[in-house]
C-alpha cells in the first residue's frame, strides 16, 4: 500500500490476503534495507513468536510472501528498486490503529499496566534490543 511514516528501516503498510480472514493491514519489514539483512528478518520473527508465547502483547507476526509480480505493481522505481533486493519473504506485524500508540516520553506508568511494561522491558534486555531506546519506546 505504500511505505510507513516512521521506522529506520522503511517498513512497509500492506495488506494481507489471508486464507481464513478477510484481509489484515500489517507492517512489513522487508530485508533491504536492514544491518543484517535476511537474519535480521528471522530475528524478528523468533524475537515475535517467543514474546506470543511469553504472553506478551505483541501484534500478530505473519511471514509475508512478497511475489515477484508485486515489483510491477509498485509505481515509486525505489520502493520497487528495495523490493526486488529482497528476500522473496517478509517480516509482518499487525498494524495497531490508536490508541495503541507510543507512550509520550515521560508519562509514568501505573497500575496494571506496570506489570507488562516490566515483562516488555525485560524480554527486550534478554533479547538485546538495541532499537528500544528513549526515543523509541514502543510501550
Amino acid at each position: 500500500m505504500r511505505e510507513a511514516q516512521a521506522g529506520r528501516t522503511k517498513p512497509l503498510i500492506v495488506s494481507l490476503d489471508l486464507p481464513t480472514h478477510r484481509p489484515v493491514q500489517a507492517f512489513c519489514k522487508i530485508s533491504e534495507g536492514l544491518e543484517e539483512g535476511v537474519i535480521g528478518l528471522a530475528m524478528e520473527v523468533v524475537a515475535a513468536c517467543v514474546a506470543r508465547y511469553l504472553r506478551l502483547p505483541v501484534p500478530t507476526p505473519y511471514l509475508v510472501d512478497l511475489p515477484a509480480a508485486l515489483v510491477a505493481a509498485v509505481g515509486d522505481r525505489d520502493l520497487a528498486r528495495r523490493i526486488r533486493a529482497s528476500s522473496c519473504v517478509a517480516f509482518g506485524s499487525t498494524f495497531l490503529p490508536e490508541p495503541f500508540a507510543a507512550r509520550p516520553a515521560g508519562r509514568m506508568v501505573s497500575g496494571p499496566m506496570l506489570k507488562i511494561v516490566l515483562g516488555v522491558f525485560v524480554f527486550d534486555a534478554v533479547i538485546g534490543n538495541a532499537d528500544r531506546r528513549p526515543g523509541n519506546p514502543n510501550c
